[in-house]
């Protein structure tokens, strides 16, 4: 009997255990987690929830994972035991049945921008963030600092409606769909932050040279930098005088990273925006050229000459009349007893194969029995290339001195290399369809016309006086 009823015992052990062990598997489920918007798109989380558990359990709904730009607003969940929703808490439960299936719900955050009056665009360093549910009352938050910016009001507008007017801490908006919050702000008007004068290599240190070079641009003539004092006003006048020669004082920084020119023009005092003028070496570390340089007049206001035998002694007759012809006035004369020589014309065939002409810097030459010391200069052809290849036609080699006589009246190149910085644009306020004469390199580069720029430049400098007496 013992045996037997061990037998009976282990049998029933077995069907109980194994009945109960299928019945165990089948009590354990999970839930399908899903993530939407409030108008039924399907969101992805980075991170997301997972919920299992033994059917008809309590399980603790997890904390809803970030979605970025989306605040969490809700649940619902529903399965073969029922279903419940509401606002998500740490308390928040539900029961676990069948086809579990637990949805949270989020609300798009508004979109935060930042303009100016004209709609351009802004970018905040700290910027805000608004959150909530649809149809809560959110107070604005107080606009973030944009430098150089005074925020003068918001516009804001959802499903829900919309609103606007000028920002306090009372103000607030109604958290709606696809809702856009605009803050905009007032561009605070510029104040000078430092003055730097201009200094010229010219007998006028005070006063540095440029040309505008409008091109493209459209730059004002104000009375002050432009947007301080009565400067309000814009305009494009100095598109008039593109190419032209002016000369300047000195230049204002401003807080709005924006430099300012104090500029002589046709003899009248304008501001105009440093970038409207030709590259400026002073910036430069000195490297560079200016429209106005040093020039070779006597205190009479006159370039007197020495000249002996060289090769092309007409062609340099030729371009002293051209120049005297242009000017309105015999500038360059020929030196005497009375009146010394500040420019001497000779031939230099040892000069580099790659200068055809060249007007060396002035030098003083001291007299030996009055010890008076007398400025002059050189201005030499270089003979051994001069009359040969693309300098063999004796016009080319008027040309050739009519560029150089121009340096000698104070005239740089209207065209050169140069550079950019942050306050003056690069030089070259000619371009080579102007065909200047005192580009660099001249009739080697096919640059053959005296322009109406070129006098211009000359006579400034005889309007002014620049006569560094030698």
């Amino acid at each position: 009997m013992k045996k037997v009823s061990l037998f009976f015992v282990g049998l029933l052990t077995v069907l109980v255990f194994g009945l109960f062990g299928i019945n165990a598997k089948a009590d354990s489920v999970s839930s399908t987690v899903n993530y939407i918007d409030t108008a039924g798109v399907v969101l992805t989380p980075s991170t997301p929830d997972s919920l299992s558990g033994t059917l008809g359990s309590k399980v603790t709904i997890p904390t809803p994972p970030t979605i970025p730009g989306y605040t969490c607003t809700g649940y619902n969940e529903s399965s073969s035991s029922g279903g419940s929703s509401g606002g998500w808490s740490s308390s928040s439960y539900l029961i676990l049945g069948n086809n579990e299936v637990l949805t949270y719900v989020y609300t798009q955050n508004p979109t935060v921008k930042y303009v100016d009056t004209t709609g351009a665009a802004l970018t905040a360093s700290a910027p805000v963030s608004i959150s909530g549910t649809v149809g809560s009352k959110v107070t604005i938050p107080a606009p973030p600092t944009i430098p150089g910016y005074t925020c003068s009001g918001y516009t804001e507008n959802s499903s829900s409606g919309g609103s606007s007017g000028g920002w306090s801490s009372s103000s607030y908006l109604i958290l709606g769909n696809n809702q856009v919050l605009t803050y905009v702000y007032t561009e605070n008007a510029p104040t000078i932050v430092s003055r730097t004068a201009y200094h010229s290599d010219t007998n006028l240190p005070q006063y540095q040279f440029f040309a505008l070079k409008e091109g493209n641009r459209a730059d004002g003539l104000y009375s002050a930098p432009f947007g301080t004092g009565s400067a309000t006003v814009l305009n494009t006048d100095a598109k008039n005088y593109d190419k032209t020669i002016v000369y300047a004082d000195e230049y204002v920084t401003l807080s709005n990273n924006t430099s300012y020119s104090h500029i002589n023009l046709n003899g009248n005092w304008y501001w105009v925006n440093s970038l409207a003028l030709s590259y400026e070496a002073t910036e430069n570390n000195g490297a560079g050229n200016y429209p106005i340089s040093i020039n070779m007049y006597n205190k009479a206001g006159e370039i007197r000459y020495e000249i002996d035998d060289v090769k092309y002694k007409d062609q340099f007759l030729q371009a002293v009349q051209q120049w005297n012809k242009a000017l309105g006035v015999d500038v360059f004369l020929q030196a005497d007893n009375d009146h010394p020589a500040t420019l001497t014309i000779t031939d230099n065939p040892n000069l580099p194969n790659t200068t055809p002409a060249q007007t060396d810097p002035p030098h003083g030459v001291k007299n030996l029995i009055t010890g008076v010391i007398a400025w002059k200069t050189n201005l030499s052809l270089n003979t051994s290339i001069v009359g040969q290849g693309n300098l063999a036609s004796l016009g080319t080699i008027e040309i050739l001195y009519l560029h150089e006589l121009g340096h000698t009246l104070g005239l740089g190149h209207t065209g050169d290399g140069g550079g950019n910085n942050s306050k003056i644009a690069a030089w070259s306020w000619a371009t080579a369809q102007d065909n200047d004469v005192m580009w660099t390199g001249g009739p080697t580069n096919d640059q053959e016309v005296l322009t109406s720029q070129d006098i211009a430049a000359a006579q400034l400098v005889r309007t002014l006086k620049m006569y560094p007496d030698f």
